[in-house]
């Protein structure tokens, strides 16, 4: 009696069938592994306002981890202004809840906020 699982053909088959299963199997986890957003992105409206210009910029200072302080402990103070830039100086705020000496700020980097499209840069970085 011959033995049909020997035959090279059948071997071949096997093995198809078998990638096929797991190249769909693989195909199903990396999709179901993709990251799920928590919360649609809000829409900005442009212009930006001075104060949605300044939380944007401390987001972005905080986002980049330019600093550890938490957003509390961090202030953006109007340095200068042009009809679509505001220029924010970014600074400790000190504080009984922050720390340190109260008759300081120290200057962390300066933030340039484009009012007309959102975006911000900085020497530290484009966000």
């Amino acid at each position: 009696m011959e033995n049909k699982h020997n035959d090279p053909t059948v071997i071949i088959l096997i093995c198809i069938v078998l990638l096929l299963t797991i190249a769909f199997c693989l195909r199903i986890i990396i999709k179901n592994d993709a990251p799920v957003p928590v919360a649609a992105p809000q829409q900005k409206s442009f212009p930006l306002s001075e104060t949605d210009a300044a939380v944007s910029a401390i987001n972005a200072v905080s986002n980049a981890k330019i600093t550890r302080l938490s957003k509390d402990c961090i202030s953006a103070n109007i340095d200068s202004r042009n009809k679509d830039v505001i220029i924010f100086q970014i600074r400790e705020v000190h504080s009984h809840i922050c720390g340190g000496d109260s008759n300081v700020a120290p200057l962390i980097t300066t933030v340039d906020v484009n009012v007309t499209n959102g975006e911000i840069r900085t020497t530290t970085f484009t966000y």
